[in-house]
């Protein structure tokens, strides 16, 4: 089970993702950007959308196409990547053990 504990400025629409408790709604993040989606996100080029995994959280950067602040192994489609060196994610689950 995961836990919403998303930083500003993100929005958590739901902190607990468990489905039993929520009606499966999952636990979504509010983007503070128009163009992190839809017809904004289209028009705009796209962007970028990074997920990290690990055993304890998942992490999630987004980027629109023309952010100055996109990582170079993120841009240029790079074989590794180092998320620590990165702006504070977008979104963040801490997974909790049942």
């Amino acid at each position: 089970m995961y836990l919403n504990v998303s930083p500003v400025p993100s929005t958590s629409t739901q902190l607990d993702c468990n489905y039993l408790i929520n009606g499966n709604a999952g636990c979504g993040v509010r983007m503070p950007t128009a163009n992190s989606y839809g017809p904004t996100f289209n028009n705009n080029g796209g962007g970028w959308y990074v997920l990290e995994r690990t055993p304890t959280y998942l992490k999630v950067w987004f980027w629109s196409r023309n952010d100055g602040n996109v990582p170079a192994e993120v841009r240029n489609g790079g074989s590794q990547v180092n998320p620590n060196n990165w702006v504070r994610e977008t979104a963040y689950f801490l997974c909790l053990d049942d």
